[in-house]
């Protein structure tokens, strides 16, 4: 890379961090490393992504976790709905399992009048 664009980066990051604010919600990379996630608005990346030159998922990070969050309701429905139908099945399984018994001891009582 250039020095120029170095330094400018260097320069974006001190600014950012400068003016910035403290996210209560930090990127990936500020979490792992410890370190006090600042974001200005507008900047797509805080000011140690940019410093490190990485990518930055502090923006992202808000809808990210709502459509996980979606996901996961999503999921709890579509589980009850299906833990309701596994016990309509087992319901239904348990009488045609209690009809066979029935009628396989009325078979073999008739049986036994025959004989």
């Amino acid at each position: 890379r250039s020095s120029s664009k170095t330094s400018s980066e260097k320069a974006l990051a001190a600014f950012v961090s400068f003016t910035g604010f403290e996210s209560s919600m930090p990127c990936t990379n500020c979490f792992r490393n410890d370190r006090s996630c600042i974001i200005l608005l507008g900047s797509s990346r805080c000011g140690e992504c940019i410093g490190r030159k990485v990518h930055c998922d502090g923006n992202n990070f808000a809808p990210s976790l709502m459509r996980s969050i979606e996901e996961v309701r999503r999921l709890d429905v579509e589980e009850e709905e299906l833990r309701e139908q596994v016990l309509a099945l087992n319901t239904k399984l348990l009488s045609t399992i209690s009809r066979k018994r029935r009628a396989r001891e009325r078979a073999d009582e008739l049986f036994r009048r025959g004989m």
